[in-house]
């Protein structure tokens, strides 16, 4: 199976992106909720300044958001910032 991050390849950063219909992607692969902390173990034990930015429609219910911030954080991530898509 292919992973989620490579473990060979440092990464500038992690981008999560949250859907409309609360589907989760890390970098460009879906994953679920209970997949986001043993994924981003894999880097964050490398470097755990690598800044996470999570990123989603303004229509995402605020607590969906904190949920993935919890899962986040559990993957060992310190630089975490919110990024919200803007109506064109």
């Amino acid at each position: 199976p292919k992973s989620v991050i490579s473990d060979s390849q440092p990464r500038t950063q992690i981008v999560i992106t949250i859907t409309k219909d609360n589907k989760v992607f890390l970098n460009d692969y879906q994953v679920s909720l209970d997949d986001i902390p043993s994924a981003l173990k894999r880097i964050t034990t490398r470097d755990p300044n690598v800044p996470v930015i999570i990123r989603g429609d303004k229509d995402i219910p605020y607590q969906y958001i904190i949920e993935v911030m919890d899962r986040v954080r559990l993957g060992g991530a310190t630089e975490i910032s919110l990024s919200v898509e803007q109506k064109r």
